[in-house]
């Protein structure tokens, strides 16, 4: 069997090295920094302010990595924004302490996020031309795993640091997890085809997007649907790990942030065993069971609910909420694999990167969206959180029906 016909070929391997370090060093920064916001200034409210603002280059600059990501060199895109995001890390740590910490830490998230929306699209459209199609689903498994790992691991070696004010410690070394993910990233051979550019970076942006968009809504409407069905789980579902779980955690049950730490670090490793039952499924993981698996999503807000509303013990609501919630992710991550992979799949290589630009900026809107809706249902319904459950598992079955028309009638 020729190297290029195998899932484990080298560039695969070269390419998922490079991912993973610059996945923690990008999970190192993502807990560390704004942590050292509230830990300067004791003010929650600030640091979710600033956490909003990273979310917005997500929306906006994503769908520009997609552009680039299939118009100029893949290898050359990554390498260079792991080298610059290393850079503005230097940088930062040079100004460390003298100045006003909180806004420069503010600054350096937003060009943190903005470089990072531009280098993910270039990533999730590499993926494709690296393995061959009947092992894509593996192959975004074995992403999406380094991924949770990343996300459980580093936060912890973070805050085991900074509880020793060894914040610079933590930014050297993430300057060496890019440094080192752009050298690895640099010996990766990716298909490239140079295209000429006969415009302007901007219109050729608008031009191209608005190509990707006639795809996924006129040539092939399915995708769009998909695109569309992740959008909606992103609003509905997803912000049970950002906003639901540290609420309730350090709110309603009155648990201090090591434990809310701990149970975010459990509930992120259920997306493990979703991407190992990836694995177990096989070739039954497609799209046809995304709306089961919403259904299923479905029942477990629902048994939320009714875990606050029946239970009197503080103790069990909150294992029992904390297991809820493992196995959601669980059936989260199996739902973002299926859906990105059909994807990228049945996308021609000139455009993967632009479509895969529009459903990772269309999803970053409905986790935004959604943050804000669990936010003020929780907010609102603080003394029964159950109530909250119940609006939301209303919502997303209205989401379970509406998708499953759609989409398989396409299907």
């Amino acid at each position: 069997m020729n190297d290029e016909t195998k899932l484990m070929n080298k560039n695969f391997l070269l390419f998922v090295a490079g991912w993973e370090l610059s996945m923690i060093g990008e999970a190192l920064l993502r807990f560390a920094l704004p942590l050292y916001i509230f830990m300067v200034t004791n003010n929650a409210t600030l640091m979710g302010t600033i956490l909003t603002w990273t979310s917005l280059p997500l929306i906006f600059f994503v769908p520009i990595g997609g552009v680039m990501a299939d118009r100029f060199n893949k290898r050359l895109l990554m390498v260079m924004t792991n080298l610059v995001i290393g850079v503005a890390i230097v940088i930062y740590l040079i100004f460390l302490g003298q100045i006003d910490m909180v806004w420069f830490t503010a600054l350096m998230l937003l060009i943190l996020f903005t470089l990072i929306s531009l280098l993910t699209p270039t990533a999730e459209a590499t993926i494709p031309t690296l393995v061959p199609s009947e092992q894509l689903v593996k192959a975004n498994t074995i992403t999406f795993l380094l991924t949770i790992f990343s996300s459980v691991g580093a936060p912890m070696v973070a805050g085991f640091m900074l509880e020793r004010d060894d914040l610079p410690q933590i930014l050297w070394l993430s300057v060496g997890l890019f440094a080192l993910a752009s050298l690895v990233k640099s010996f990766v051979k990716i298909p490239y085809q140079k295209t000429k550019m006969e415009t302007g970076i901007f219109k050729l942006v608008i031009n191209d997007l608005k190509l990707a968009y006639h795809f996924i809504t006129k040539e092939k409407p399915q995708l769009g649907q998909v695109v569309l069905f992740i959008f909606l789980v992103s609003f509905a579902i997803s912000p049970i790990m950002s906003v639901a779980l540290p609420i309730l955690v350090t709110g309603y049950f009155g648990r201090g942030e090591s434990i809310a730490g701990l149970a975010q670090g459990i509930v992120v490793f259920g997306g493990t065993f979703g991407a190992v039952f990836i694995g177990i499924l096989g070739k039954k993981a497609t799209v046809k069971i995304m709306r089961l698996l919403l259904f299923v999503l479905t029942g477990l807000l629902l048994l939320a609910g009714i875990i606050f509303r029946t239970s009197s013990s503080q103790e069990i609501v909150f294992i029992l909420t904390i297991g809820t919630f493992f196995i959601s992710l669980s059936f989260v991550t199996m739902f973002v694999i299926i859906g990105w992979t059909y994807l990228q799949e049945n996308t021609p290589e000139a455009l993967v990167g632009k479509v895969i630009a529009i459903n990772s900026s269309l999803a970053a809107l409905g986790v935004a969206l959604g943050n804000g809706l669990y936010g003020f249902l929780f907010d609102f319904f603080r003394a029964s959180p159950a109530y909250a459950f119940f609006v939301l598992t209303g919502i997303s079955l209205v989401v379970s029906l509406v998708s499953k028309v759609k989409i398989e009638n396409e299907m």
